[in-house]
């Protein structure tokens, strides 16, 4: 234990910061990814943080895996990335840098509606101003992992040469479109075009959700892939969002705020590797007495992984 404990004393120290709960850095999608040439799987994975117009985006990295229908041979390849900007419960994304389109928009009521444009992604023909509408047609509440979590019934709508598409999704609170890929213009351009992709979310996994495995909710290609390939680790900058230890210095009290929905281990050593207090916290607050400490700096460990450095007047 005290070799982990070292080595965990180095590696978590600065303090908490806001993000946004879309496309957090321990997000991943893992989308089915069949075609009229090619199946596989399209993993999304999360890149780096990146300023585009004086704000702070997510850049999102897409890898595909996927073999020439006929063929056993599996390809590897990296595409475009795509950025995503939230901000209460609206999100946007691009795949350019440049131009943002609202995706979702949790706030909006049955009825309303937006337009997305199709000449912003870099991989298709079509013009900039070529654009398809969203419009939410229900609201619903879907059990994810034991929660109660918020969702719209989507209709998206296309017209190309004189034909209209439509097609339904559902988008779902931190998580995003079921049936639609990162952007629904994916699903609609299947439609319109011989070779355009069947995509559907098959795997999801972040730190409110841990992996959501959507096996029995789509119609997936022959591509094999098993969710629990997605690591359920989870950053150390998502520990400083979820776990909020206060004040620092403390005297008497000290306040363990937890935004992660489990129960987690807490144990108090001081800097030789001695346990001294532990306790078992869940979701909300939690006040530790430390008022018979010595004063001096201590370390919070969480779940016997992660480590928060205090200070005892």
């Amino acid at each position: 234990m005290k070799t982990q404990f070292s080595f965990l004393l180095i590696i978590l120290f600065p303090l908490f910061s806001s993000s946004q709960n879309f496309a957090s850095n321990d997000t991943e999608w893992v989308y089915d990814d069949s075609g009229f040439w090619a199946s596989g799987i399209s993993t999304f994975s999360f890149d780096s943080d990146t300023t585009i117009a004086s704000r702070t985006v997510k850049k999102f990295r897409r890898d595909v895996q996927s073999y020439f229908n006929g063929t056993t041979d599996t390809i590897r390849r990296e595409l475009f990335p795509v950025y995503y900007y939230e901000n209460n419960g609206i999100v946007e994304f691009s795949r350019n840098a440049i131009n943002f389109d609202t995706l979702l928009n949790f706030q909006a009521d049955p009825g309303q509606n937006w337009i997305v444009y199709f000449g912003y992604n870099p991989n298709n023909n079509f013009q900039a101003t070529d654009s398809f509408m969203i419009t939410v047609i229900d609201t619903l509440s879907i059990n994810m992992s034991g929660q109660n979590v918020f969702a719209q019934a989507l209709l998206y709508e296309f017209e190309n040469d004189g034909r209209t598409f439509s097609l339904q999704d559902t988008a779902i609170e931190n998580i995003g479109l079921q049936r639609a890929f990162i952007s629904p213009e994916d699903r609609l351009l299947s439609n319109i075009i011989a070779d355009g992709s069947i995509l559907t979310l098959r795997c999801f996994k972040n730190p409110q959700f841990g992996i959501v495995d959507f096996e029995n909710d789509a119609d997936y290609g022959d591509f094999n892939y098993d969710c629990t390939q997605l690591s359920t680790s989870i950053s150390e900058e998502i520990i400083q969002e979820l776990i909020n230890v206060y004040p620092n210095p403390a005297s008497q009290r000290l306040q363990v705020e937890s935004k992660w929905n489990k129960e987690l281990s807490v144990e108090i050593f001081d800097l030789s590797g001695r346990k001294l207090r532990e306790a078992i916290i869940s979701e909300g607050l939690t006040e530790i007495d430390i008022s018979l400490l010595s004063s001096g700096m201590y370390v919070l460990l969480l779940d016997q992984q992660y480590a928060k450095r205090f200070f005892k007047e």
